[in-house]
């Protein structure tokens, strides 16, 4: 269907379109009510109004502009072509095997992956939470979760030129945080791990925690090769594999370390009962003499 002319859909009580149809708009237009589209195309200087859900099953095209407070859902069966744009509500809800991408620079207030895998790029992401059997993957962009990231799925990082912003990520019992290479991590409140986070493919990676104090939590094992920040408040496992400079790290836990005096720098208190310090190197293992009184070694 070629929207031009004087032709308006919204006069149109019942629209529907199957997955595989086509909506190609060359006139501006109005949507008052949730829709199903399958491919639909916005062509140059054209706008479309929707003031309500909008799905999409196929391909969303064009260099036309979408307006308006609404969801726009991506249920597809198979990859699909998402549309770089600023979205209010963005979901993912596509059943295929296949990833589809979004790359670009946008700003999204809010990001639910409920069901297939997203390829993302450097965008400004406020709330986002991916669910069971989804997974958010990220290349080489600069992606920043400026709310809670939430995750029962999958979050990959794939590429070591990736530069990943985090205010906090939390991951439930199903979820799983890995970065599948080298690329460092900034995160400003902290980490609650109560499924799977493995910070490093290797020990070259570097977390920056950059607010004046974060904490780690959860009743898992953050696993971290580089840590950095000020103070830093343990109340979960955290492990740290390769070095940690901190003004201070505060030990209400777990604290596994398995490194040498030379690459810890910071004040370490273990005043809180019961606290836990754990020392495993694989060989000789220097210890630090600022670390002195400690409930559990």
């Amino acid at each position: 269907l070629i929207s031009k002319g004087s032709f308006k859909l919204d006069n149109i009580p019942n629209l529907d379109f199957e997955t595989f149809s086509y909506l190609i708009l060359e006139n501006n237009q109005t949507f008052l009510n949730p829709i199903q589209i399958g491919h639909i195309e916005i062509e140059s200087d054209i706008t479309l109004t929707a003031n309500d859900s909008l799905y999409v099953s196929g391909d969303f095209t064009g260099n036309g502009k979408l307006t308006g407070s609404l969801i726009v859902e991506y249920n597809g069966v198979r990859r699909q072509t998402i549309k770089e744009l600023d979205y209010e509500t963005l979901v993912y809800n596509n059943s295929s095997p296949d990833s589809s991408i979004l790359y670009g620079s946008n700003k999204i207030e809010k990001l639910s992956i409920k069901k297939g895998d997203l390829k993302l790029g450097s965008h400004s992401i406020n709330k986002c939470e991916i669910y069971e059997e989804s997974a958010i993957i990220i290349g080489g962009h600069s992606p920043v979760f400026k709310d809670t990231l939430k995750i029962s799925g999958k979050f990959l990082i794939n590429s070591s030129n990736a530069i990943p912003d985090f205010y906090f990520i939390y991951i439930s019992p199903t979820g799983i945080f890995q970065n599948k290479s080298s690329a460092d991590v900034t995160v400003e409140k902290g980490i609650t791990n109560n499924g799977s986070f493995i910070g490093c493919n290797g020990t070259a990676c570097d977390y920056h925690f950059i607010k004046d104090s974060a904490f780690i939590s959860g009743s898992d094992t953050v696993f971290i090769s580089r840590l950095h920040g000020k103070t830093i408040i343990n109340r979960g496992i955290l492990s740290i594999e390769k070095k940690i400079i901190v003004d201070s790290l505060i030990n209400e836990s777990v604290l596994v370390l398995q490194i040498d005096s030379q690459n810890i720098d910071g004040e370490f208190i273990f005043n809180s009962t019961p606290n836990t310090l754990v020392f495993n190197k694989n060989g000789d293992q220097n210890i630090p003499l600022t670390i002195t009184t400690v409930n559990n070694l």
